[in-house]
């Protein structure tokens, strides 16, 4: 996360008077379902940044079909790897 980026969150919960605030990048991504299909699907990756006043749940991850029908999403975490691994991925074929 760049400094300006870092900044502007500061702006955001002190000046605008936000919470939880989050830079958000985001992917588009085929993955292969259990069943063997290949699915389309869009994944955030929610940066609340190093100075979070969630402290140690800095990352959180919400991935949705290209069609919007089904959501996954898991804990927050201090890793992006972490955020990851606890999103529950299986929620996308339901």
């Amino acid at each position: 996360m760049t400094d300006d980026v870092m900044k502007l969150i500061d702006d955001l919960e002190t000046k605008a008077n936000c919470t939880q605030v989050y830079h958000v990048s985001s992917f588009q991504c085929f993955r292969k379902t259990k069943n063997g299909d290949t699915q389309e699907v869009r994944i955030e990756v929610r940066d609340a940044g190093p100075n979070s006043p969630q402290g140690a749940l800095r990352y959180h991850v919400v991935a949705m079909t290209a069609d919007g029908t089904r959501s996954a999403t898991g804990n927050p975490a201090n890793s992006i790897h972490l955020a990851l691994a606890f999103v529950r991925w299986g929620d996308l074929e339901k």
